[in-house]
Formats: structure tokens, sequence, C-alpha cells
């Protein structure tokens, strides 16, 4: 070749004129947020989801395991799930000791508290319904890698369509 450097040149131009079409493609999937925000349907999404948070989507599950036959204390259990209930972007996290917001329980009566109690109880553990208020999944992985982050009161195997994870155990400090 007798001049390298034009070609060189000549082709990245080419190249980069090809690509710049797709410099701020986003690939995902199809909701509501593709339609124009003054559509019928995408109104009415925003609305259910700003009236109902995170009822569009399933809870993550975290289950927890009885480690050496000694099931999980209800103490613990609760302050885990108060915790977990404390971190942001989380909506509501229920478990057998009751149902939590912002580091809080909710008042359950006794009818209530034995649902939930045998809802979330069995001979193998015990498990924890996390529900995520975050829409957008960047703000979904950083609530599952903060959840991730707690201490358990045992062993955990996390699931559900949030952490992309299916059973994957961990081990907290203690257990």
């Amino acid at each position: 070749m007798r001049r390298p450097v034009l070609v060189l040149v000549s082709v990245s131009a080419v190249l980069i004129l090809l690509v710049l079409p797709f410099a701020g493609v986003r690939f995902g999937l199809l909701d509501h947020r593709t339609l124009p925000a003054d559509h019928p349907v995408a109104e009415t999404a925003e609305q259910l989801a700003a009236d109902f948070p995170g009822a569009a989507e399933d809870p993550i599950t975290v289950v927890i395991p009885e480690r050496d036959a000694t099931p999980v204390g209800e103490s613990e259990l609760g302050e885990y799930a108060a915790r977990l209930s404390a971190l942001p972007g989380v909506a509501v996290v229920e478990t057998a000791t009751g149902r939590y917001v912002d580091g809080q329980t909710t008042p359950t009566t006794g009818p209530q508290a034995e649902g939930l109690k045998a809802r979330y109880t069995s001979a193998a553990g015990v498990w924890v319904a996390v529900t995520a208020s975050a829409a957008d999944p960047a703000d979904a992985r950083s609530v599952v890698r903060d959840l991730r982050d707690q201490p358990a009161p045992g062993r955990c195997w996390w699931a559900g369509r949030r952490p992309r994870w299916s059973m994957r155990p961990t081990r907290s400090p203690t257990g």
C-alpha cells in the first residue's frame, strides 16, 4: 500500500458513519415506557405503578432453612425482616412474624398473624417475601445487592424474578 494512513482514516470514517445511528440504542423488553407518555395505556400503567407499587412484580423470596435442627428464632426473623424493610427500594417485607414497612412491623390481628405464620413457615424452615418498589431493572439490581449484603439469621437461598438467581445459597456471618 502506498498510503496506509489515508486508507486507515477513510475506512475508519466510513465505519464511524455506519455505527453513528446506533449510538443511542438501548435494548430491552417492551412495556408501557416504550409508548408515548400521553397514550392511554401508558397513562394507566403509570397510575397503577404509582397507586400500587410493587404489585406488578413477583416478590423476591429469601428461604432460611433450619440450621442444625434449630429453627430460626422469631426475634431473629423479626429483626431481619425489619432491617430488610428499611432498605431503600423495598416496599414491603412479609414473613411468619408479620408484615414490615420502613423498618416497622404493621399490626396484625390473631387470624392474620396465624395466617402469616402458616404461610411462611414449614418443617424445612421459614421464608421471607420482599416486595421491591423499584420499577427500573437497574434499581432492582441495586435493591437485590443491598438485600444480599444484610447479615441473615442463617444460611439463605434466594429466588424470584428480580434476583435473576434461583436458589443460590449464601452464608451468614453467624451460620
